[in-house]
């Protein structure tokens, strides 16, 4: 069960998220996350340090793309 001061802080972040994203050009957060998962908008992330399971995703990630990629290209 979700009591009042629970209610209250979702409604005031949820609020905050909408103004956040119609700050760029969407009319809600769904919209504009909808838009994130669906690779049709990225976000510049400033300031936030990735968690160390991050980093080590990332490293994978730019390991398998510099095996394929082209000498040159």
């Amino acid at each position: 069960m979700i009591d009042k001061t629970q209610r209250t802080r979702q409604q005031k972040r949820r609020q905050f998220l909408n103004q956040a994203a119609q700050a760029v050009g969407f009319a809600s957060w769904s919209a504009l996350e909808t838009a994130v998962i669906n690779g049709l908008f990225s976000l510049p992330l400033r300031g936030i340090t990735p968690a160390p399971s991050d980093l080590g995703a990332q490293s994978k990630k730019s390991q398998a793309n510099s095996k394929n990629e082209r000498p040159g290209a």
